[in-house]
């Protein structure tokens, strides 16, 4: 696939801005759509050299859509998108139920587009170069806002958060849990997830905590590693020295490669692939979710 030129964005809300602005400063965003004139308006007044505004992408002649619309319309989005043609990005998840997504993969492959889901922490290098557990490990993830989501607004932390965490499991141990438990309340996610080979997830996502964390945590055999999302691109590594434990802080970019959203964007409109883990992310996030139990003999 040459590079991308024209892509059209689906949704202007808190995301969906950033996502313009990038898209802008890559210079191929082509058109904004959104079902709220007063968003189309804030649009039009952020970004007043793009002339193309409206309702349904279906009135201009792009070739692919980046979707940051709310989750229960990814799907259809989506779907009425790669039936016409066109490449998509689709903002986590992919769709809110898995037989969604593995149809919306299948008909990706078969009309041979583009099919990529925003998670962004796949170009987080610090969380990327942490390594995968050889034996069992104790995986702590946390993504915590202190007064509540960014945008001010309510929203469904099974959407909005537990998707990443989703995707950093699968990422780091690669498998899929033979047991999840969670645990609810209005604005706080626990999940709790072991895994056949002895290794332990803990998940802990919520608004209004008091504390902003997002924080990525391994811990295995005598090593610890630490993410921190406000340095991206650096991880931190603890062993053990000749006077205890020793830290080490390493870094993976240089300045000037951009952020990890930008670079995101940046791989959508260069490369042409599907990504492989989005079925596999996809059903685990339906796993926590449900808290489902696959094996009745795992003892908690």
């Amino acid at each position: 696939m040459k590079k991308l030129e024209r892509v059209a964005l689906v949704g202007f809300g808190y995301w969906g801005e950033k996502i313009a602005r990038v898209l802008n400063e890559l210079g191929v965003l082509d058109a904004i759509i959104d079902t709220s004139d007063e968003r189309l308006f804030r649009a039009q007044s952020s970004f007043p050299q793009i002339i193309n505004y409206g309702y349904s992408f279906s009135h201009f002649n792009v070739e692919a859509i980046v979707i940051a619309a709310p989750p229960e319309t990814h799907y259809e989005i989506a779907k009425n998108c790669l039936n016409a043609g066109l490449h998509v990005f689709v903002e986590k998840p992919a769709a809110t139920k898995v037989i969604e997504v593995r149809e919306l993969v299948s008909l990706a492959s078969q009309k041979n587009l583009s099919f990529k889901v925003g998670y962004i922490y796949a170009y987080s290098k610090g969380l990327m170069e942490m390594p995968r557990p050889v034996g069992s490990a104790d995986l702590f993830i946390k993504l915590l806002n202190d007064k509540g989501p960014p945008s001010g607004s309510p929203r469904d932390l099974r959407w909005a958060a537990l998707p990443h965490a989703a995707f950093i499991a699968y990422h780091i141990l690669n498998d899929q849990p033979v047991k999840v438990e969670n645990y609810r309340e209005e604005n706080r996610f626990e999940v709790k997830m072991e895994f056949f080979n002895g290794s332990k997830v803990f998940i802990d996502v919520g608004d209004w905590t008091g504390t902003r964390v997002r924080s990525v945590e391994l811990r295995e055999c005598h090593n610890r590693y630490l993410f921190n999302a406000d340095q991206p691109d650096h991880l931190l590594s603890f062993g053990p020295g000749r006077h205890g434990y020793v830290g080490t802080k390493y870094s993976f970019y240089q300045d000037g490669e951009g952020d990890p959203l930008s670079r995101e964007l940046k791989d959508f409109i260069e490369n042409d692939n599907i990504d492989s883990n989005i079925v596999p992310v996809s059903e685990l996030l339906e796993r926590m979710i449900t808290g489902w139990t696959g094996r009745r003999s795992w003892v908690s």
